[in-house]
């Protein structure tokens, strides 16, 4: 039974119980468009495949990704799918009591060397491959490590603690937002959220609004399937929020080129693929954010949303989403993202709260600071 982890520990999951849970390849799903574009990007574009095979870390996304819609993407109900009877046909499960001492931490030591070792492209920012989150059920604190890129989760389980650690080991995880302080009593929050490959910040704002908190989170490191032309795919790390697979120049050609006056934006549509439980998981966790600025004393009205790029399409998948009436959003050269799933998970919080969308790169943070100034008074 060991061998059967060892051989394949991207597959794996491991329960509170100290169980190991793999999801049966009957339960794979791959969305048809995604099929589609991988197929159009092997072919040469100038000489080039800008598609060839799928990674490991693709293989293990798809596996869970089905099940983690499923659940809403809600890591704690995903532990109650195990384990519920209905299910049993759809997981293969390996008791942890019934394995040897031996054999349990060598079975262990694999899936956890395998997250250790997940990054390709000898890419040595290590830190935000895993997001380590706390959850409260039944008033006890549970720790769960969740790969950000393809949705595999260790439960903090309730057997000794993990003799490697790495539930105690903070370089396994996104760092903490950077906060700028408010220059006088805090009265109001702004998260911003950056694009792809990261960004500056905007601490200038806490200047211009003395009771402002500015937030920047940290995106995850993610595998980042679309071509630049000069960027490796697939299977290129660098920090996001949500994996795309396609073409930029493409797209490009297609939509944006002075010579194109008439946009066809289903073709485009087809040319390009939003990863969308990865965009969800952002989503809860700027949603984590968004509560931890509640139970500290900010009225959700005087919160507010904006990110650049990624970051802007982040910040519409939360104004659409929310269970709270926030403040204000504010997408920058962000497009809205996977409107084929958003838009039938669409909450009414938000509805008539003001959201300001814009593709204009300079000028930005004036409309920022006009945009706040208006909202704040």
């Amino acid at each position: 039974m060991k061998n059967k982890i060892t051989k394949h520990p991207d597959q794996w999951i491991i329960t509170r119980y100290g169980d190991f849970v793999r999801i049966k390849d009957s339960l794979i799903s791959i969305e048809t468009s995604l099929e589609k574009i991988r197929e159009h990007l092997k072919k040469p574009y100038k000489g080039i495949v800008r598609f060839q095979v799928k990674t490991s870390e693709q293989i293990s996304k798809e596996r869970y990704d089905k099940v983690l819609e499923e659940v809403n993407f809600d890591y704690n109900k995903l532990h109650d799918w195990i384990y519920d009877e209905k299910n049993k046909d759809k997981i293969e499960i390996i008791k942890g009591k019934e394995l040897s001492d031996q054999d349990f931490w060598e079975a262990t030591a694999a899936i956890i060397n395998h997250i250790l070792n997940s990054f390709h492209f000898d890419n040595n920012d290590k830190n935000n491959n895993w997001n380590t989150k706390w959850r409260v059920k039944s008033s006890n604190e549970q720790k769960i490590l969740v790969n950000e890129e393809t949705g595999q989760v260790i439960y903090n389980a309730v057997f000794p603690s993990f003799k490697f650690g790495i539930f105690d080991r903070e370089e396994y995880s996104i760092p903490l937002p950077k906060e700028t302080k408010p220059k006088e009593k805090h009265t109001s929050t702004l998260i911003f959220l950056h694009g792809t490959y990261g960004a500056g910040s905007l601490d200038q704002m806490a200047e211009k609004f003395p009771g402002l908190k500015v937030i920047h989170p940290y995106s995850p490191t993610l595998q980042y399937d679309m071509w630049h032309d000069s960027k490796p795919a697939p299977g290129g790390q660098c920090k996001g929020w949500i994996n795309i697979t396609g073409d930029a120049w493409e797209i490009m050609e297609q939509d944006v080129c002075p010579d194109n006056t008439q946009i066809n934006y289903d073709k485009t549509d087809q040319s390009i693929h939003l990863d969308y439980p990865q965009l969800m998981r952002s989503v809860a966790y700027v949603n984590e954010i968004v509560e931890q600025e509640i139970t500290r004393g900010i009225p959700p009205e005087k919160i507010f949303i904006s990110g650049y790029s990624q970051g802007g399409s982040l910040t519409l998948a939360v104004a659409l989403t929310s269970q709270h009436k926030l403040g204000g959003f504010i997408s920058l050269c962000g497009l809205l993202p996977r409107r084929d799933k958003l838009l039938a998970a669409t909450q009414d919080k938000n509805k008539k709260v003001p959201i300001l969308i814009i593709n204009i790169e300079a000028l930005v943070e004036k409309i920022i600071l006009i945009i706040l100034k208006d909202l704040l008074n």
